[in-house]
């Protein structure tokens, strides 16, 4: 038994008795409070990262709610490994902004000296896609501007023992859960990429001390009341893998009800319910892609190399 209280919530007779679930926390679905499947989509639809904030702070129950449905979030066999911890004084969320700036200016300082930029640009490009980013960021923070929070009162860390195997994907599970709840309340949310890569690029736990938290931070969500609200709603771009489903007359795209010859299939012709259709080729499985800018670790690995290349012939020179 892994505790997940499957039993107990299908038998319809409550005939089930566990003893991680007694009475008084098991409850009965209200099914005429659920949201329509439109409200559901219109809120999907609605919810924009807006980095407009106002300096109010967020209501004590609007944070409780926030972390609650954060809560509810499945969890890989369910193991319930997944901790949330809310950051809401100035002083501590200024030093993790002077952190992260603090990170990221020692790592362009690395990568754009000449020696370095010189061995390591024609190796690894990608890392110098945020390099000029990175000195915009350090003036913009000493002038106050808080390019990272963007003035947010607010943050909420996922983290999870660094031993969880599904700790990043238990952690966004609770993320996705949390901004949803966020965008109901009218509270604005905004994934701190740029943190949570300053944190497993900086020295270990050194972001671990300075946050308050146990553990590996796998997610961060920035909270704050926003300036204004969205009056509207852009469609998104289509993605590259069409999703198809198939009904006798051929394909429609089931993203956004497009058939035959605009979702890439041959007017008239019905495709083969067991041959896969992606990115508009029949009987061709998506393939996989391993992007090599995806860790950190790899990267620091890179530049730390260069770094040393570059001291050894250095020394060699002033020998």
């Amino acid at each position: 038994c892994i505790g997940c209280g499957h039993c107990v919530d299908v038998c319809p007779s409550g005939s089930v008795i566990h003893s991680d679930f007694p009475p008084q926390r098991v409850h009965t679905v209200d099914t005429s409070r659920l949201p329509a499947p439109e409200q559901v989509l219109e809120l999907i639809r609605s919810r924009r990262s807006n980095r407009a904030l106002t300096p109010r702070p967020i209501p004590d129950e609007a944070l409780q709610r926030i972390v609650e449905a954060a809560r509810y979030a499945p969890t890989a066999s369910n193991s319930r490994q997944v901790s949330f911890t809310l950051v809401t004084e100035p002083e501590q969320l200024l030093r993790i902004a002077d952190f992260t700036v603090g990170v990221f200016a020692s790592t362009a300082r690395k990568l754009l000296h000449p020696v370095v930029r010189t061995l390591l640009k024609p190796l690894r490009p990608d890392l110098y896609r945020y390099a000029a980013r990175f000195a915009e960021i350090e003036r913009e923070h000493e002038a106050g501007n808080d390019p990272i929070l963007r003035r947010a009162t607010a943050l909420l860390i996922i983290h999870t023992p660094a031993s969880n195997r599904f700790g990043c994907e238990d952690a966004n599970l609770a993320y996705q859960n949390a901004s949803l709840m966020a965008e109901s309340l009218g509270v604005s949310q905004i994934y701190m990429g740029f943190v949570l890569t300053a944190a497993r690029m900086g020295r270990k736990n050194a972001f671990a001390r300075i946050a308050g938290i146990t553990g590996r931070p796998q997610a961060i969500m920035a909270l704050g009341i926003p300036a204004f609200r969205y009056s509207k709603y852009t469609e998104r771009r289509r993605p590259g893998h069409a999703i198809l489903s198939f009904s006798n007359n051929g394909a429609t795209d089931s993203l956004n009800g497009r058939t035959d010859a605009a979702a890439g299939v041959p007017t008239g012709k019905a495709p083969s319910l067991s041959r896969p259709i992606c990115c508009g080729k029949r009987g061709k499985a998506p393939e996989r892609h391993f992007k090599t800018d995806c860790s950190p670790i790899r990267s620091r690995f890179f530049l730390n190399l260069a770094f040393l290349y570059y001291l050894c012939c250095s020394k060699i020179e002033n020998q």
